[in-house]
């Protein structure tokens, strides 16, 4: 929890095999964040999909919806790129603790709209 309140924190990662426990601990790491109230908004995605990767490209869309529907986010436009860009605006105004679960393949965070450690320097 304390890597959390740490500011120059901006990305865990977790994996492992198959039914270790990791959805089981993000959901019990996201409920005490909640809890002590370290961010805004809480965002948990499963993107089992992605096992599939002709439908990765489509998903990145799903994804960005997903995020913006839980903002309380209305995109103004359609176009990916765009809504990347409106959707980092957002995320990088509101501490927001967003899990990804269940990924098969890369998920281009950028493409998406999360905002990485690179963008710090934007």
């Amino acid at each position: 929890m304390n890597a959390f309140r740490n500011a120059e924190m901006y990305m865990t990662g977790v994996w492992g095999m198959g039914g270790v426990g990791k959805t089981t601990l993000m959901k019990q790491v996201a409920e005490q964040a909640k809890q002590k109230k370290l961010f805004t908004t809480e965002v948990y995605i499963d993107v089992s999909w992605t096992r599939d990767s002709d439908k990765l490209e489509q998903g990145i869309a799903k994804i960005q919806q997903q995020i913006a529907d839980m903002l309380g986010l209305e995109f103004k436009r359609k176009d990916e790129s765009t809504r990347a860009l409106e959707l980092k605006t957002r995320l990088k105004e509101v501490k927001t603790l967003i899990i990804l679960d269940d990924i098969w393949e890369e998920v281009g965070l950028k493409e998406v709209g999360i905002p990485c450690k690179d963008d710090k320097t934007e």
